[in-house]
């Protein structure tokens, strides 16, 4: 009898490293590294990505379409109310680039 958390972290790391007939021994030969990361993994790539669902940021794959808005309070009586997306900020040279 070995301890749980042993036996979990090496089904983990053949979950996300491991060769495919390891993985077909513990049964996820077929699972994609995108659930893999999701499930096991806090890191983000082009497969699994982070999102506001309106209660709180949760994990989901795919890639989203994400629209950047900005508020410029000193803007905020112009026909706009100060909002802009970052393409329409760079266009209008609302902002710019500082060195560091």
């Amino acid at each position: 009898m070995a301890p749980l958390g042993i036996l979990t972290a090496i089904v983990g790391a053949i979950r996300v490293g491991g060769p495919s007939w390891l993985k077909a021994l513990i049964g996820r030969a077929r699972e994609n590294r995108a659930t893999v990361e999701l499930e096991l993994m806090s890191s983000t790539s082009h497969e699994v990505c982070e999102l506001w669902n309106g209660q709180g940021v949760v994990r989901t794959m795919g890639k989203p379409e994400i629209q950047e808005i900005i508020y410029v309070e000193s803007l905020k009586d112009t026909d706009t109310f100060g909002l802009y997306t970052l393409e329409d900020a760079w266009k209008d040279n609302i902002l710019e680039k500082q060195r560091m």
